[in-house]
């Protein structure tokens, strides 16, 4: 296969974004798509391999997959085990066991699934996750399992068909991308089934290079149509943003950007040239090794610290990424690509090893660091807001033990909390309030669905709509003085703007005044989520702390939520409770979360 040093330039064009959007340079709000060019660059680089060799008549499946073999494990195997030792010296008990779980799944390629169930890509948390970045390297190597097969068994039968059936799983992966955002969004950001459309971008441009000659192509159209995909990558780098939310629509801005660049450019006209510029492409041919790196040295460089690093310290460690990259790139990448030195049952043999042995060490470190985490808590959160019992979890629990509900000695102020587990957090420190100023405490709370009416039914919590229901109907006979309703409003399991959640909470205040007009309703809005645990951010006090004996560490507020929330309040007579007033310096970022 013809070797095209602007792919490697473009190459470079995907990682250095990402770099700088990881590294949390504002500037680059959506260098997160270079990881879509790197996609539509793998699926035009493997598929031109297999047509070449199906032509050829020499594909073979085993030499297929001891190639992706060799490319892509000794590499991510040395980064994992070096990551691995770090984390052990560098991360809490509750980290390190998250950490460990990430290795387990990295060794099945499936950390795209994983990451996929614990949240979403732009949440500030991912940041602190030394293996997040993993999530693409499980979607190719699902692809390269999958896709070679495809394209024997249609290769085989009806290769007439092979442009046909490309566009076809296209469009139906498209389409369900498009279809699973907006109940999804999060898990849908991360699965194959999902990313497979940009894949199968590059399948389609191997597939017409390899039918039609590009010396022939007008060199005035070419050079436009390069210009034109170099805006199409650029420009999102720019202006898109984690901030708000990011579709596939969006998404084929740069991959076509990168399609048009692979169908029309060459070495001999202006973007090539600039593409294949040798620092450039010196930087392409380590990409991988750049991108393997960079996520590890940034997470722990933030998990050293409850504040964020500096600007500066950022950059210091894109250089460190560089240099561990070159390491990578000479001494692992390199020599194992080297058929003489390493065969194909070696390579084999290496997979199977070092996947067991990374499984093994995720697996026995979990267990050792969620014991270590038990025990540096000293309590258990789970019996103090009473799980599976006023805290319901698991689907089959549709209905609150006897005990959640407790109205005291006749004469004494009744008061309910109603919500998610953020509610459920209340009741420890409610229930010795209560006790001192003599007030009866019930609790009515179900993981995962706020007190709204009408939500969505998703699979994770199919009953919120009938337990929240329940709960009305019992508010009549109930008669509490007092009705907390407390949630995190904005949530990945629920996705809500704004203005709906508005709609929703309105429904459902007017809802409980039908049923319990002389309840008075408390409305406290979301906690600040922090970046850090509160373990690890008391550890590092001396760089978060700020005044006296409080610590502050940074964490995510939702200032629309709290105006939103407030307006709700003051038109329904409603007391509200803002917890970023009382725990955030001035409502910024910087939000308490221990005290000496």
């Amino acid at each position: 296969m013809e070797y095209r040093k602007e792919i490697d330039g473009l190459r470079a064009l995907a990682i250095i974004p990402v770099m700088l959007y990881h590294a949390d340079l504002a500037e680059f709000s959506g260098g997160f798509i270079g990881v879509d060019v790197f996609f539509v660059i793998s699926g035009y680089l493997i598929t031109s391999l297999i047509l070449n060799e199906l032509k050829d008549g020499t594909f073979s499946l085993a030499n297929f997959y001891e190639r992706r073999v060799r490319r892509i494990f000794p590499a991510l195997l040395f980064m994992s085990i070096v990551s691995y030792f770090m984390a052990l010296v560098s991360l809490q008990p509750s980290d390190l066991q998250r950490f460990s779980k990430s290795l387990m799944w990295l060794a099945g390629f499936a950390s795209n699934i994983l990451f996929g169930k614990e949240g979403d890509y732009f949440d500030p948390f991912t940041e602190l996750k030394p293996l997040m970045h993993t999530w693409s390297i499980s979607v190719e190597e699902q692809f390269y399992i999958i896709f070679p097969l495809i394209v024997v068994l249609i290769w085989r039968f009806r290769r007439d068909w092979l442009g046909k059936a490309f566009i076809a799983i296209a469009l139906l992966s498209l389409s369900t991308s498009v279809l699973e955002s907006e109940f999804y969004q999060s898990k849908n950001f991360y699965l194959l089934q999902a990313r497979a459309w940009e894949l199968m971008i590059g399948a389609l441009v191997a597939t017409y290079i390899s039918s039609v000659s590009r010396q022939k192509l007008n060199p005035i159209v070419c050079e436009s149509l390069n210009i034109l995909g170099l805006v199409l990558i650029l420009s999102p780098i720019f202006i898109f943003s984690d901030e708000r939310p990011i579709s596939a629509t969006h998404l084929l801005l740069p991959t076509l950007g990168t399609a048009l660049i692979i169908l029309f450019s060459s070495s001999r006209d202006g973007v090539g040239k600039l593409l294949s510029h040798p620092y450039l492409v010196s930087i392409g041919l380590m990409s991988y090794s750049l991108y393997l790196w960079h996520q590890p040295l940034f997470a722990f460089a933030r998990h050293s610290s409850s504040v964020e690093p500096t600007e500066m310290t950022m950059i210091g460690l894109i250089f460190a990424s560089f240099l561990m990259a070159w390491i990578s790139w000479k001494y692992v990448e390199r020599p194992i690509r080297d058929q003489k030195r390493f065969s194909q049952g070696l390579i084999f043999v290496s997979l199977i090893l070092g996947s067991s042995g990374l499984f093994g060490l995720g697996y026995f470190t979990e267990s050792y660091a969620q014991e270590k985490a038990e025990t540096q808590r000293g309590y258990s959160w789970h019996k103090f807001v009473r799980q599976h019992e006023c805290l319901i979890q698991n689907l089959n629990e549709t209905e609150h033990a006897p005990t959640c509900v407790n109205k005291g000695d006749s004469g004494q102020p009744s008061l309910l909390i109603w919500g998610d587990s953020n509610a459920a957090s209340l009741y420890p420190g409610l229930a010795v309030l209560s006790r001192d100023l003599k007030f009866s405490l019930s609790q009515l709370t179900q993981s995962g669905c706020p007190p709204l009416s009408d939500l969505k039914v998703l699979k994770h919590r199919r009953n919120c709509n009938v337990i929240n229901d329940q709960i009305l109907g019992r508010l009549a006979e109930l008669d509490f003085d007092v009705i907390i309703l407390h949630a995190a409003w904005l949530h990945k399991d629920y996705p809500l703007s704004v203005r709906s959640l508005s709609e929703k909470l309105e429904n459902m205040i007017r809802r409980i005044r039908e049923v319990s007009p002389r309840s008075k309703l408390v409305i406290i809005s979301s906690v600040p989520r922090w970046h850090v645990s509160a373990v690890h951010a008391f550890q590092t006090s001396e760089k978060a702390r700020i005044g006296g004996s409080k610590v502050y560490a940074r964490a995510t507020i939702w200032p629309e939520v709290d105006s939103a929330l407030s307006n709700i309040a003051s038109e329904y007579a409603a007391t509200f409770i803002a917890p970023t007033e009382q725990l955030c310096l001035n409502r910024t970022n910087q939000c308490l979360i221990s005290l000496e």
